[in-house]
């Protein structure tokens, strides 16, 4: 026999469904309540207690509800009764207690999930008043659900609304209206807990000054505790990264430090636990790490800003959290007006294997250092083929948005694309180009460590390289006059298609006049084949980006030839990169 719930509350509805290999042995019809088990085998007794009694549907052993308004383990018997005879078995146990309350409070208008036991699958549960403290006092009767002329529904779908502050009782009804109970504690309904933070940047190991207002924290006469959740993890949940904080009663004001997760962390969570079973969001909060930066350049000298020292305190970064040894090119360095200035080599020792370094400071001169938090170690040399730079060069096609930029997505954010190293100078357009036949498009790539967003920093060479496109055959067949000659058709084709339906041939690096149209290099395979005639010299294929006029842009060049014909024939003189033309032409 399976009870639902497993344990039903007293004065509600209680299913019941059999099976097993006896129930369909036998098949009993008919079921009793009772207080001992040996009543099964008397229920004509004079002294059995029938509590609860009702049928049973053979073909799937479902049994009638029953409602008992004792507490207690009580005996489930089964069996059959006719005019003649009755035969009852044992045929389980259920265990009915009371309707209670694990929480003790209601948030006005947030949602909350309310904790109670035994909760029906078809019950509704709703909040009440108490009409004066005397009829809330324990045990509650249930008088006090039956009488109330004003419901007041919450769940975690539901915010609780028009709710005054003050003491309620939880009630539960069956869906049928076959039942319906009071909790045996009272809830009180508050205003949300809250936490202000003072500081205007939460570091880790830095102590933050907080307030504690809302909720009871006024009137209670116990602690409360609040405590710290990472991202992405609901108050409600547990992590080995969570820190506890515990505020005596009527302690307003106080400093929590938080050690244990890692900066950069967005939204890190503030939670308050009022009671074992009521914990409450109360604020949100980014963590930045003690020291800024947090990201450490190898093979360049580093500025770093301490999270509390001035002065007169000693800093290095060690391979281990432990603060033992070294992995700096250079001894430990004293901090001078909150700065010290560190440096590893990126190549030098195990330092190649590293991607992590922990910064540690000595107040003793350098006896004993504390951690103070992990930086992120980012080459920008290559040291061999199995530690390369952490951006690494490449030629990326023109006239496509940029999505490989030569690093380690998963690691870095990508900035920005600059013209200079100092990542100020942003070209217009980051990340889509189309250079110009004659233009050489090469680019610092800009990024910052996913842990350490605001530090912003790149290679000493330019790294991203737009490539050009490239026009095949170097030079085209057509005619100098319009029908005089044999037409050949001419094919051209490019390294990349120019992705723009305005793609056409000029005679003008200005692509100020059309040729003819070459709209089959928009589009991969980038090849055409057209009929040219009454041209000569340079040409150069042009596109038109997104249609405007304004911007056309000679992508790439090419030498337009003319087939000698009867006694006409060129001239070639090469110059530099340049070709002049003289015709001659006999009478």
């Amino acid at each position: 026999m399976t009870a639902n719930p497993p344990s039903g509350a007293a004065g509600l509805p209680v299913k019941m469904k059999f099976g097993g290999s006896s129930w369909f042995a036998l098949r009993p019809i008919l079921f009793f309540i009772t207080d001992n088990v040996k009543s099964c085998a008397l229920p004509s007794d004079e002294e059995t207690l029938i509590l609860g009694e009702g049928s049973i549907n053979p073909t799937n052993g479902v049994a009638e509800p029953f409602v008992v308004t004792r507490n207690g383990a009580l005996t489930v018997c089964v069996g059959w009764e006719d005019k003649i005879q009755n035969f009852f078995v044992y045929g389980g146990s259920v265990a009915i207690v009371p309707f209670r309350s694990f929480s003790r409070y209601a948030i006005r208008a947030r949602k909350n999930n309310i904790l109670a036991f035994p909760v029906l699958d078809d019950g509704s549960l709703f909040l009440v008043s108490c009409p004066s403290k005397g009829m809330c006092g324990v045990p509650i009767s249930v008088k006090v659900c039956l009488q109330a002329t004003k419901r007041y529904y919450t769940s975690p779908l539901v915010p609780l609304k028009d709710a005054a502050v003050g003491r309620y009782v939880l009630c539960q009804e069956e869906a049928n209206g076959k039942g319906i109970v009071a909790s045996t504690v009272p809830i009180f309904v508050v205003d949300p807990f809250l936490v202000t933070i003072y500081d205007t940047m939460v570091r880790q190991f830095g102590a933050v000054r907080i307030g504690l207002s809302g909720g009871d924290v006024e009137t209670r006469s116990e602690p409360i505790t609040l405590f710290t959740m990472p991202p992405g993890l609901q108050c409600n949940e547990t992590d080995a990264r969570s820190e506890e904080f515990i505020f005596a009663a009527g302690a307003f004001f106080g400093n929590i430090t938080v050690t244990m997760i890692t900066p950069f962390a967005e939204e890190v969570r503030l939670c308050v636990k009022a009671s074992p079973r009521d914990i409450f969001l109360a604020e949100v909060f980014d963590l930045l790490s003690y020291m800024t930066p947090a990201t450490v350049v190898t093979d360049r000298t580093t500025p770093v800003l301490s999270g509390l020292w001035k002065e007169n305190v000693v800093a290095k970064l060690t391979a281990l959290p432990d603060c033992a040894g070294s992995v700096m090119s250079v001894p430990p360095a004293l901090i001078t007006n909150y700065i010290s200035e560190l440096r590893v080599d990126g190549c030098e020792g195990g330092n190649a294997d590293l991607r992590t370094v922990y910064y540690c400071e000595s107040i003793d001169g350098g006896r004993v250092f504390d951690y103070r938090g992990a930086m992120a170690l980012v080459r920008l040399r290559s040291c061999d083929p199995d530690h390369p730079s952490a951006i690494a060069p490449i030629t990326v096609p023109p006239g496509r948005f940029i999505f490989n930029y030569g690093i380690d997505r998963a690691r870095f954010n990508f900035f920005a694309l600059s013209k200079k190293s100092d990542c100020q100078k942003l070209p217009i357009g980051k990340n889509f180009f189309l250079p110009r036949y004659d233009e050489k498009l090469i680019f610092f790539v800009c990024v910052s460590v996913r842990t350490d967003p605001d530090y912003v920093f790149t290679t000493d060479s330019p790294t991203l390289q737009v490539d050009n496109f490239k026009v095949s055959p170097k030079s085209i067949p057509g005619m100098l006059v319009a029908g005089f000659g044999a037409k050949m058709r001419a094919e051209l084709s490019l390294n990349y298609c120019t992705g723009e339906k305005m793609t056409f041939l000029s005679d003008s690096a200005s692509c100020s006049n059309v040729l003819v149209s070459l709209r089959g290099l928009a589009v991969n395979p980038s090849r055409v084949w057209f009929f040219l005639v009454g041209a000569s010299g340079m040409s150069y294929v042009c596109v038109t980006p997104q249609g405007d006029a304004r911007s056309k842009v000679a992508l790439a060049e090419s030498l337009l030839s003319i087939l000698p014909h009867h006694r006409c024939w060129i001239q070639y003189s090469f110059l530099v990169l340049r070709f002049t033309r003289r015709y001659r032409c006999q009478q």
